[in-house]
């Protein structure tokens, strides 16, 4: 999990970002759960990949799936946002940002979420 950053504040939210820089296979957690009774909203994802891998996002480690399976292949990846207050998934409440991997692959990238009431 890397360091976040405050990436400003617009209507009562604090939006942040965290780099992303993982190579586990299995559950690699993003985003820290935000605390009782709030939630991660994911507005901004950047990711890309060293290796032939499936990513998936979950809420919370082992969690519920927020997206599909995504194939990527060596040095492929995506970028993909909104513009806030809508947001492209949210955790359960008090629950982690998870990125499963299907191999031990390098994965690198951004998120830009902020933490809601929930």
């Amino acid at each position: 999990m890397a360091d976040v950053s405050d990436s400003g504040q617009h209507g009562g939210h604090a939006y942040k970002s965290v780099a992303l820089n993982v190579a586990a296979s299995g559950d690699n957690t993003i985003i820290a759960a935000p605390g009782a009774g709030q939630r991660i909203k994911v507005y901004a994802i950047l990711l890309t990949v060293g290796g032939t891998v499936n990513a998936r996002w979950e809420s919370g480690t082992g969690g519920t799936a927020l997206t599909g399976i995504t194939e990527l292949q060596a040095r492929e990846g995506y970028a993909i946002s909104v513009q806030p207050p809508a947001f492209l998934f949210e955790c359960a409440v008090n629950a982690l940002l998870n990125l499963e991997l299907s191999a031990a692959v390098n994965a690198d990238g951004l998120v830009s979420y902020w933490d809601d009431d929930g």
